[in-house]
Formats: structure tokens, C-alpha cells, sequence
């Protein structure tokens, strides 16, 4: 599974999966994390110190305990679950503390704010869900729901929380280590469009939270073309001739020559080597990056508006017969500056169809109107998906020409054993016209055509292509194959081989013949910290001039001649602390790179890295050293470079320092960098209005020349500060830079407002100015206008069939849906005895393919409901699954009205639950509905809490007996108001309390507060 590149979202993930199962998920396992610890003690409610097993007021003991987190040995206080239950509870709050994190409660929330990467973790006690930046990963097991957060948690939950595996000591002390995905890293593999490429010298690695990733490696494996200058980088994108320009001093994002957007992270770039935040890369590449779940493995990949390809599998029907052409949806954006773009979808009998336009430039040109992108998707209910016009080879058709664009056809299908069979032909883009100062519009010449079988794992592909030149002297004709072996699973020290090869015939400027391609990567895991990597490589020199004749000059690798090489890598990271150096870490590269022909060059490089952190709260440490003896024509050069890193976090934000030296033919250049930047100050003003700043500085000395670049960001929102219709968002950035003999201070600013005139239509004014006289106004109006649902299964398998229907609230409870009554959004479907679940979309409506034939019922999740919905009892819906039919079902969902709340003694009369209320669980309250007289009782659970649910409007008492005396609370729900919450609150008079506050608060008052 690949993740979009979130260390927060990685590591959660991890620790979700690793959590251990309990007895009550599997009979035949019972590692639940229960620790045995001798010799506590108890601290009681009055703050006396008494025998461990002593019973304070909700009779479970709080007991102290020492447990190890990140190499620290701290005590916390425990307490259990219940009173005679194994399972314990932990005082999250000194974990956080070491960890330089920090907890917040509000309402059911707690949020966990994690220092290594910058994220919020949010643990929601209602449902157990936890979230990272807003963003489901998933539920905790077993957990119990809850009316507030509380600080108490399971070890699980502190482990996913805050990013920790958990594991037992010897003697069964619980042991927290910080992932090693929330330390810095720089042992990733790149890969793009689903090969991997050859980074040395500037591999990928995270400084702090941050991934950087080099661009020019990427960027040459796309086609693109780079152009370095001073102080900035021009990307020319392959795809769309899309002419993008960073600042790399100030992030400032320029797109066509109009100011776009400042990129986030820019001071944790590495400049001088173009190790860049991956969302910069993202941005100048017009990619998606992601990481490989459970492995180091940087995935780099077209994004979907580059690729204009319809995916196999998107929304199809079964209902086919002659259906007509039946229009689906417009989504458009109209663009007086920017592009004009509109995509309409639409079916037909068989097949559903999708047209894309966009067009090189805005709607204030006429001839800018022409299209950057024009393709017509079409997906057929047999399986195949076919596109007209222009497209990306996104399943690599034409990798063996290295081609990556054409306008032409493409054709792809999912053969029986599950693979893709993939065509694409037409002519190729070489290179962009220029139409005006902000618009181009792409080239097209030359013939080229390809076809690719893989399987959907990617471990396999077999592919053959040719290109030709519209004069035919030119032409190419290879065969390609690419193998991946996986044997991470397997005993002994492989864990992966790579194996791709090309062979092909050419008739190129330097003559015609056959000639070959090849690259074999294996990763080895030698020990517990040793890993290793060798990889051989061979391109033919035809291969090379091929690639040379491109329009997109300095791309490509212009040596004419063979080029052969490799590398052997290895690592080695400590598995304990050196006294006060941690997580140490050591690696080594030794790389030869030849290349024959009239310029012949041998090229020998050996490198190696060592990074640690000094103490447990750094800085993080890491030096680079690489030599490298170059021989050209039998003369040769050395140059040796040395990099130096800190990393060091605070409270209030982070402070970088590098020092580099490059000794060469040249002579020896040297410079330092420090750089410091503080948290943003934020604040809130509610309905999601705030205003933050961040200032940074940064002082650099190069070559005995020193220079000072301080500025600041800042940025606002109005959220819905001026009504749900209307937002107003800004950014603010300023940069001086103060050197001897220039002083020159830089602006961007950019104001932009959305105005929402319908559900599914907006318009947007956008001011980008850079307050020396460059500055651009634009206006767009986007929005989508839906005709008619799309169709959304695809003919089932043989002897299969499937379930369609719908999940709707049931206003009248009469089982059936009126036209009144709306779908419910979220909620998930299961289907009992399988393991297929599917969530209801935002009309309710859900689908599930494939389904054997029989009898299934069908279930609600409980937790997937709003609150105040519940299925009605004895309503269970059930579906006969038939060969080729679709089933379709409805299942209504009821308004259930419900009172919670907690009983407590009041102890300061104010009758809300307060510190030093002593909470009453095991309670007997009696439900008494007035009109009828029907009584229900239930038991109050932990805290104190109760609910009675499946209540229709009307009055209820709520009775509670305190000995022999009666207390009484009356609640009315109505048809608009079926939930409340209502508090028992038992005077202390009726039990004879002592209102005398505590020397200390119970747990319930901990709890309360």
C-alpha cells in the first residue's frame, strides 16, 4: 500500500497494524498488555499513602510504575480498567513530556501534539477513531467509548499516539521507543514512474519532519528540462510545456511567469544540491509522491491530470441494455489569466466516457485558447479502456524509447490472470511554442508506438516499441523486460532483486545496429543494522544518442557513447545509545561510471556518511565526506567535499547550521549556513478565522563573504467570519537580504476570495503582488454541474452479481423512503459472514460488486451513525445475491431519541460535573416514560455515565435511589430535539457527603477537570 508522503500518517499506520491482539478479538491469543509490578504503592483520594491493592473511591487503586520511554526511566501512575480487571490505564502526560510532545482535551478530543514531525494526533473518545492532521487511520481495538477525553490511556493507544513501539522488558516493564520514520533518514530508494534511478550524490533523506527529495535525478526520468541560476531553479515541464520558476531563497512559486504560491519547508533545502521539500518537487514536476508502506522506498509518479488517463474500474453499470446517451457531469473552470479547463462525462450503451480540455493560457487571448491538453477517454463495461488524443504512458508503453507524451491512442485491458495489457501510439512532444509571456502550448513530431503487459503487482513487464522520425532517418525498435523478486518473507540476508534489460535496433546519426540496455539491483539485510545494495547498469551508446536528439536540450545525457557502471552501498545503525550519542548511524558508497567514445570519461567516487544525535534532545548530527577522481583523455581531476549538518528543535521552533568545503581543480570553496525559524504564532478568532506568523533568519558566509537573509510569513483566514458564503484568505512574505555591497529586500503577497454561489459553484478573485511592480489579477469562476448520477458497477463476474441500495433516514419509521426522506451519508454497510464493507456515500447510496450468489443479511455500523441515529430493532435487511443481477436494497435508519449524561454527588451544588464531584458508577437509574408509565432500568457505567437510547419524543423521569430516598430528574424530548443530555445531580445532603474538598482529587475529579 502506498501512503501520500506523511511521516505522521506512516508511523501511525505502522503502530495501528502492530497493535497487539487481545483475547477478546482472538480466542487463540492472549498478548494483551497486562504488566505485573511488584511493590507499588497506592496514592489515596486524601493523598495518604497506603498498601498497594488499597481501594480508593471508585474502588480500582492507582498505582506507580516505572516504564522506559526513549531510553528514559520514568514513573508514571497506572490504574485498572476496571477493579478486577488485568488491563491497566497510564498517565500519558509524563510520556509526553519526554517526548517534548503535549496533550489537549476538549470535549471527546484529545489531541496529541507530536514534536518530531509536526503533527496532531487526535483520539476521538466517542468512537475510538484516531485521526493524524484531520486525516482516518483507523480504530482502536477493544476500545470503549467515552462522553469526554480522559488522559488515561491504553499503552496502545500512548504507542500510536505518539509515534512509539512498544514492547516488554525482561522483567515486564513497558518499554516506549520512537520509530525510527520520526528520525532523520537518508537510506530511501527513488524510484519513478515505477523504476528506480540512480541519485548519488544527493540522495533523498528527512532533516527533522521534512522529506527533501533531488530534483534533477526526478526531473531528468520525466523528461523535464532544468535550469539553474543563481539563486534560482526553471523547470520545463515535459507533459504540459508548463514553465515553472522557484525562488530558492523565498519559496516563491512562479507558474508561466505569474507568482502562484510560496512553497512550505524551503528552509530545510538543500540549495546547492536541489534537495528540495517533496512538495516542492511535487509542485515543479507535476507529480505525486508517496511512500511505500513497511519500506524505504520513495514512489515518484505522474499526477493523474498529467497522465489523462481514465483508471480500469472507475464507475461503471450493469444496467446496459440500448441505454442513450445519457450526460453525467460538467466540472469547468473559466480563467480570464489562468488556463481554461472543463471535463464532461457522459455514457452510452456499453461504454462511459470522459472528455478533457485544457487550454494553454486564459480566456483574455483568443489564441491562447488553444488546448495544452485535449484526450477523450472512453471505458468500455467489457473491460478495456481506450483514450483519444493526448496522453501520458503511464503504464510505461514507451519507456524503451523514452518517450513520455503523445498525441495519438491508447488502448489497455485486465487479461484473466489479472494482468494489463497496454497500447499507446501517435506522434511525440518535442518541445512548446510560445504564445505569450504566461502561455505555451506544446509540439508535437515524430511517430512513436509501444505495447506493455504487467502485472498489477509490478513484479513483471514485457513491452516492445519503436520510434521514427518524420523523415524517417532516425528510428528505434526495442524489446523490454523488467522483473522485481521480493524475498523479504524468506530466510537469509536477500530482500530484493531488480532486473530490467532493453534491446533494441537503431538507425541514429552514429550509425545503425542492434544494442542493449541493462540494470540489476539486489538489497541485502546482512544483520539487524547492516543493510547493503549493489547495483550494475549498462546503456548502449545508441541508447544515448537516441536520447540525445530530443528538442528538450540538457535533459538528456549528450556524451555520445556507452555508459557502464555501478555502485555497492551498505549501512549500519546502533541498536543502543553510545553514552551520550544516540541512534547512531554509518554509511559507505563506492561507485564507477565509465562512458566510451571520442570523449571518453572514467569517473570513481567513494562516500560516506555518519550521522547521530547528541543526547536525548539533540541536535541531530550529519557529516557527508565524498572523493571523486575523474579521467578524461587520459588527464585526471580530483574533488573532495565535505558536508556537515545540525538539526536542532525547540519549544519555539528549529535551528539548522551546514558547513561545506569543495576542494577541486578550481581551487577550495567553502561556506556556512545557519538558519533559524520559529513556530508560526497563531491565532485563533473561531468559525475558523485566524491570523499566524512565522519570522525566519538566515546568516551565511561564503568564501570569507558573509551575508544576512531575515524575513517573515504571514498569513489569515476569515473561516466563516463573514457567513457561509464568503471566505477571504491571504499570505504576506518578506525576505531582505543585507550583504557588503548589496542590501535588497524581496515581497510577495497574495489575497484571495471565494464567494460560494451554490453547493457545487464558486467564484474566485486571486491578487498576487510583489509590491515592486510585477503584480497579476485573476478571476475564475469553477464549479461542476451534475445531469445525472454516473453509473457506478461494472458487469459482475460469472456467478456473481450485485448489491446496490441505499441508507436513509426514516423520518416517518414507516420502513419504506419517501421522497422527503434524504440518504444518510457515511455509514458503513456490511454484509454478515463475509468480509466486504463498504461506507454509503454523501446520498446515502452504496455498491458491492462481485458478491457470490445466495442469501446475506446486511448490518449498520453503530458507530458509523450520527449521533441520535440508530437502526430499529428487529429491522434487518436482507439480499439474494442471483448470477448477473443486480440486487438492490433500502435500509432506513431512525431518529432515536436519547438521554445521557452522568450521576454524580454534587458536592459544590453548581450541578454540572466539577472537580472534587464523586461520580457514582454501578448505579441503578430507572427510566420512566410519564404518558405510559413503562420503566426501563440500566447501570451507570465508568465516570458515572448512563444512556437510555430508542426513545421517542415525549416526558421521562429519571429516578435514582440513594438508600432508602428518592431523587427525581425530568427531561422532555421533542421531535426536533431527540438528544440531550442530561446531568443527575444528588444533592450531598441526601447521602450525608462531607463537603469538605480533598487535599487532593479523586480520579473522577482528575477526570472531570
Amino acid at each position: 500500500m502506498a501512503l501520500r508522503f506523511d511521516i505522521s500518517v506512516l508511523v501511525t499506520l505502522i503502530v495501528l497494524a502492530a497493535t497487539p491482539v487481545t483475547a477478546a478479538q482472538d480466542g487463540a491469543r492472549n498478548d494483551s498488555l497486562t504488566v505485573t509490578q511488584p511493590e507499588a504503592y497506592v496514592v489515596s483520594g486524601d493523598g495518604q499513602t497506603v498498601q498497594a491493592g488499597a481501594l480508593i473511591t471508585d474502588g480500582t487503586p492507582i498505582e506507580y510504575r516505572d516504564i522506559t520511554v526513549d531510553g528514559v526511566v520514568t514513573s508514571v501512575r497506572t490504574r485498572r480498567v476496571t477493579p478486577h480487571s488485568e488491563a491497566y490505564l497510564l498517565q500519558a502526560e509524563p510520556i509526553a513530556e519526554i517526548l517534548h510532545g503535549r496533550f489537549e482535551r476538549k470535549g471527546t478530543i484529545l489531541s496529541y501534539f507530536r514534536m518530531q514531525d509536526g503533527a496532531v494526533m487526535t483520539l476521538d473518545f466517542a468512537d475510538g477513531k484516531v485521526r493524524s492532521n484531520g486525516v482516518v487511520l483507523g480504530k482502536l481495538p477493544n476500545f470503549e467509548p467515552a462522553e469526554q477525553a480522559s488522559l488515561w490511556l491504553d499503552p496502545n493507544a500512548v504507542a500510536v499516539l505518539t509515534g512509539t513501539v512498544l514492547s516488554h522488558a525482561a522483567d515486564g516493564e513497558l518499554v516506549f521507543v520512537l520509530d525510527q520514520r520520526l528520525r532523520s533518514r537518508f537510506d530511501f530508494d527513488l524510484w519513478v514512474n515505477g523504476r528506480p534511478i540512480d541519485a548519488r550524490g544527493s540522495e533523498a533523506r528527512t532533516i527533522g519532519p521534512v522529506l527533501l527529495v533531488p530534483l534533477r535525478p526526478v526531473a531528468a526520468a520525466l523528461g523535464h528540462e532544468v535550469r539553474s541560476e543563481s539563486g534560482f531553479v526553471t523547470i520545463v515541464r515535459a507533459q504540459d510545456s508548463a514553465v515553472i520558476r522557484l525562488d530558492l531563497a523565498s519559496g516563491l512559486i512562479s507558474i508561466n511567469g505569474t507568482p502562484r504560491g510560496v512553497a512550505a519547508n524551503m528552509s530545510f533545502a538543500d540549495r546547492d544540491q536541489l534537495l528540495l521539500p517533496f512538495s516542492a518537487i511535487e509542485t515543479l514536476t507535476g507529480t505525486h509522491i508517496t511512500v511505500q508502506s513497511g519500506s524505504n522506498r520513495i514512489n515518484v509518479q505522474l499526477g493523474d491530470r498529467l497522465d489523462g488517463a481514465a483508471l480500469p474500474g472507475e464507475m461503471v453499470a450493469s444496467e446496459i441494455g440500448n441505454t442513450p446517451f445519457t450526460p453525467e457531469a460538467l466540472s469547468y473552470q473559466l480563467s480570464d489569466r489562468g488556463p481554461v479547463r472543463a471535463e464532461f462525462s457522459s455514457r452510452v450503451a456499453r461504454f462511459n466516457s470522459r472528455l478533457t480540455y485544457e487550454s494553454a493560457g486564459g480566456l483574455q487571448r483568443s489564441k491562447e485558447l488553444q488546448p495544452r491538453w485535449l484526450s477523450l477517454d472512453v471505458q468500455s463495461l467489457d473491460g478495456w479502456v481506450g483514450s483519444v488524443g493526448d496522453y501520458s504512458d503511464r503504464f510505461r508503453e514507451l519507456s524503451g524509447v523514452d518517450v513520455s507524451r503523445i498525441r495519438g491512442l491508447s488502448y489497455r485491458e485486465q487479461t484473466d490472470d489479472g494482468s494489463i495489457v497496454a497500447v499507446a501510439a501517435g506522434v511525440t512532444l518535442t518541445g512548446s511554442e510560445r504564445l505569450s509571456e504566461t502561455a505555451s502550448k506544446p509540439e508535437f513530431a515524430d511517430f512513436a508506438a509501444g505495447v506493455r503487459l504487467m502485472q498489477l503487482d509490478g513484479a513483471q513487464e514485457l513491452g516492445v516499441s519503436m520510434k521514427t522520425s518524420d523523415d524517417g532517418n532516425t528510428s528505434a525498435f526495442v524489446l523490454s523486460g523488467q522483473k522485481v523478486f521480493d524475498t523479504g518473507d524468506q530466510e537469509g540476508p536477500l530482500q530484493s532483486v531488480y532486473l530490467s534489460a532493453d534491446a533494441g535496433h537503431f538507425d541514429t546519426s552514429i550509425g545503425s545496429g542492434l544494442e542493449m540496455r541493462a540494470r540489476v539491483e539486489t538489497r541485502y539485510k546482512l544483520t539487524d543494522q547492516i543493510n547493503a545494495a549493489i547495483t550494475a547498469y549498462r546503456d548502449g551508446e545508441k541508447f544515448a544518442a537516441a536520447a540525445s536528439e530530443s528538442a528538450f536540450e540538457g535533459v538528456f545525457d549528450n556524451r555520445i557513447g556507452a555508459r557502464t557502471g555501478g555502485y555497492a552501498s551498505t549501512d549500519w545503525r546502533s541498536a543502543d545509545s553510545w553514552g551520550v550519542l544516540q541512534y547512531v548511524a554509518v554509511g559507505a558508497r563506492v561507485s564507477y561510471n565509465h562512458v566510451s567514445g571520442s570523449n571518453e570519461i572514467t569517473t570513481r567516487s567513494l562516500a560516506a556518511s555518519v550521522s547521530t544525535r547528541i543526547g536525548r534532545e539533540g541536535p541531530d548530527l550529519s557529516i557527508d565526506v565524498d572523493q571523486t577522481r575523474a579521467e578524461t583523455a587520459g588527464a585526471g581531476s580530483d574533488a573532495v567535499s565535505v558536508r556537515a549538518r545540525a538539526f536542532q528543535r525547540f519549544d519555539w521552533g528549529n535551528g539548522q547550521a551546514s558547513f561545506t568545503s569543495q576542494e577541486g581543480e578550481a581551487g577550495t570553496t567553502q561556506q556556512a549556513v545557519v538558519t533559524v525559524q520559529t513556530n508560526p504564532l497563531r491565532k485563533s478568532f473561531g468559525d475558523g478565522a485566524f491570523a499566524s506568523v512565522a519570522p525566519s533568519t538566515t546568516l551565511a558566509w561564503i568564501d570569507g563573504r558573509a551575508s544576512l537573509r531575515a524575513g517573515a510569513s504571514a498569513a489569515f483566514s476569515t473561516g466563516a467570519k463573514l457567513g457561509d458564503r464568503v471566505t477571504v484568505d491571504g499570505q504576506f512574505a518578506a525576505l531582505t537580504s543585507v550583504k557588503p555591497d548589496d542590501n535588497a529586500t524581496r515581497y510577495f503577497a497574495n489575497l484571495q476570495a471565494r464567494y460560494l454561489i451554490n453547493a457545487k459553484t464558486e467564484f474566485v478573485a486571486t491578487y498576487f503582488d510583489d509590491l515592486q511592480g510585477q503584480n497579476d489579477l485573476s478571476v475564475a469562476i469553477r464549479g461542476t454541474i451534475t445531469f445525472n448520477e454516473p453509473r457506478k458497477h461494472t458487469i459482475p463476474l460469472e456467478d456473481r452479481g450485485v448489491l446496490t441500495g441505499r441508507v436513509f433516514v426514516d423520518l416517518n419509521r414507516d420502513g419504506v423512503r419517501q421522497e422527503n426522506e434524504p440518504g444518510l451519508p457515511g455509514a458503513r454497510v456490511s454484509v454478515k459472514g463475509t468480509r466486504l464493507s463498504f461506507a454509503a456515500d454523501r446520498d446515502g447510496n452504496f455498491t458491492i460488486q462481485n458478491m457470490k450468489e445466495g442469501l446475506f443479511g446486511l448490518s449498520i455500523s453503530r458507530q458509523s451513525l450520527p449521533l441520535g441515529c440508530m437502526v430499529a430493532e428487529g429491522q434487518m435487511s436482507k439480499a439474494t445475491i442471483s448470477s448477473g443481477r443486480r440486487t438492490n436494497v433500502e435500509i432506513p435508519v431512525i431518529m432515536s431519541g436519547q438521554l445521557r449524561g452522568a450521576v454524580f454527588i454534587d458536592m459544590d451544588g453548581d450541578g454540572k460535573a466539577s472537580p472534587g464531584d464523586q461520580r457514582l458508577e454501578g448505579q441503578t437509574i430507572q427510566l420512566i416514560e410519564t404518558q405510559t408509565s413503562n420503566t426501563t432500568e440500566a447501570a451507570s457505567a465508568s465516570f458515572g455515565q448512563y444512556a437510555f437510547e430508542n426513545l421517542a419524543a415525549g416526558e421521562y423521569k429519571l429516578r435514582v435511589m440513594i438508600g432508602w430516598q428518592e431523587f427525581v430528574v425530568t427531561a422532555v424530548l421533542t421531535d426536533d430535539n431527540l438528544l440531550q443530555v442530561v446531568p443527575i445531580a444528588i444533592p450531598p445532603d441526601l447521602v450525608g457527603a462531607d463537603t469538605t474538598p480533598a487535599s487532593e482529587p479523586t480520579v473522577e475529579a482528575a477526570e472531570a477537570a
